[in-house]
């Protein structure tokens, strides 16, 4: 069992940064005269980067240049009102204007922090609707539509998804048990079987990456390049839970070929037979089976169908989504890294405690965010992308490049021993990174009687939280005993 005396611990929008922070502060109360010297002899160590959409560099671009690299409407709403209207994180009220009587109907708030004031003020408000997801749009477009009508036009060049006005989309028709938009599918489920069996009631459900004890696990996500060059073919297991977790329903273990959330849909549908008999069946046919939303690229499919299944928030009513946060950062998160030429992504769901799912190869950046995306679609949701290949005029196209678009998941031996010494030559010559400096303290301190673990995973905000533990193990057993050392936090 871990201990939980910890060494640091920090957080940050991105993994990396969090690894990064922890690191350093580490270095910094831990080895502060190492630290010192390591500052001289490599100043850049402690540069932090700008690499948010919303940087310097993006700046000084014209606002029709500066559209092309906001990922949806909600972030271009975000950054211009806080340049143009001094309205500072953004954030989405949903609320039942119709109470306990009859059908909901949902209003939209914006809530925003004006500058010179302490508590967040309503801006904008939209006309009641029947769903969550549409009152929420309506709500989006209208605000840049009034503010920003020059960008909206610019935006909608772009034939992204969310660029058409959802007054005028016929699309938002409720299914008799599957409610589209309203909320995640995951939470339908779970509701479903509370109703269905309310003495066994709350109901859980866990999905991890499955590691066999008489094995090391070779398909870990901590960033590191001997992780990265390795095969990515994890088994993932999945069970459900009853009365607080105290009793198993339904528990399986995929095969290497197998998706984490078709495991997780087989344990899912196992409970719902069990419990819910006929009304659960409907419920997965109708989730399988519906439609989505008018798309212009398989990408905004994936994404749809990402956000459909674990929902567009973490919360129900309140949408809290950061204005730099893109359309893939609800639930989905993609990781990128450049070596040797070659970008390894890998996309997690961060639903899931960062859960890696995927990992795509390609030599450019762009590329490797697209095949990665279309690689976790392809695993996840095979039976609903089965049935729009063949039953969906306009979404089969779609489904189809889905289902055919060559993805490298692997590189040849040879590429990737060069690539490993490719990146052992730049170590050694250019300054070291914060990690490295703080392994070489604690084994010249500690004499190899002490090793460094890492975890990251989502925090309770935003962002992640990375811990680093020091141990006296090599590897992690139940007999070691680890105090953390770093704690990185925004």
């Amino acid at each position: 069992m871990h201990s939980d005396q910890l060494l640091i611990q920090r957080q940050a929008k991105k993994r990396g940064e969090a690894w990064r922070n922890a690191c350093l502060d580490a270095l910094r109360e831990n080895f502060p005269n190492q630290y010192r010297d390591a500052l001289l002899l490599h100043p850049d160590i402690d540069l932090s980067s700008d690499t948010m959409a919303r940087g310097s560099k993006f700046r000084a671009l014209p606002r029709e240049k500066r559209v092309e690299h906001i990922g949806n409407l909600f972030s271009l709403v975000a950054a211009f009102a806080e340049e143009d209207l001094g309205w500072h994180n953004l954030r989405v009220r949903l609320r039942n204007a119709s109470g306990d009587l009859g059908l909901p109907q949902w209003v939209a708030e914006m809530e925003a922090q004006i500058e010179g004031e302490e508590q967040r003020r309503v801006v904008a408000i939209s006309p009641p609707y029947s769903q969550v997801k549409h009152a929420r749009r309506v709500l989006v477009y209208q605000l840049a539509q009034k503010y920003f009508p020059k960008e909206l036009q610019a935006y909608a060049k772009l034939n992204r998804g969310d660029a058409i006005n959802p007054d005028q989309d016929a699309r938002n028709v409720d299914n008799a048990v599957y409610r589209v938009g309203a909320e995640s599918f995951v939470s339908q489920v779970i509701a479903l079987l509370e109703e269905k069996a309310s003495t066994l009631a709350p109901f859980t459900w866990t999905l991890e990456q499955h590691v066999d004890s008489n094995t090391c696990d070779d398909n870990s996500n901590d960033g590191s390049v001997e992780c990265l060059l390795r095969p990515f073919h994890p088994r993932y297991r999945a069970a459900v839970y009853a009365q607080n977790g105290d009793l198993l329903v339904s528990e399986r273990i995929g095969g290497e070929d197998e998706g984490a959330l078709v495991v997780l849909c087989s344990v899912l549908r196992a409970a719902t037979n069990r419990f819910a008999g006929d009304k659960g069946e409907q419920l997965w046919t109708e989730y399988e089976c519906h439609a989505p939303p008018p798309v212009s690229t398989f990408r905004e499919l994936a994404l749809y169908m990402f956000n459909a299944f674990f929902g567009a928030s973490s919360a129900g009513i309140m949408d809290t989504t950061d204005s730099s946060n893109s359309a893939e950062q609800q639930a989905i998160d993609v990781e990128t890294r450049e070596l040797g030429g070659y970008w390894f992504v890998t996309l997690s769901l961060s639903r899931v405690g960062g859960l890696a799912v995927a990992r795509a190869i390609a030599t450019a950046k762009r590329e490797g965010v697209r095949d990665v995306i279309l690689l976790a679609c392809r695993r996840s949701f095979p039976r609903s992308l089965q049935y729009l290949f063949a039953h969906s005029k306009e979404m089969s196209s779609f489904a189809g490049e889905v289902f055919s678009a060559p993805v490298v998941e692997m590189l040849p031996d040879t590429v990737t021993r060069e690539i490993q010494r490719t990146v052992e030559r730049a170590e050694s010559a250019g300054p070291p990174r914060p990690y490295t400096l703080l392994r070489r303290c604690v084994t010249r301190d500690f004499r190899n009687e002490r090793w460094l673990r890492v975890e990251q995973v989502p925090s309770s905000g935003s962002g992640f939280e990375c811990r680093i533990y020091l141990q006296k193990h090599k590897r992690e057993s139940k007999k070691a005993r680890s105090n953390l050392w770093g704690l990185a936090q925004p």
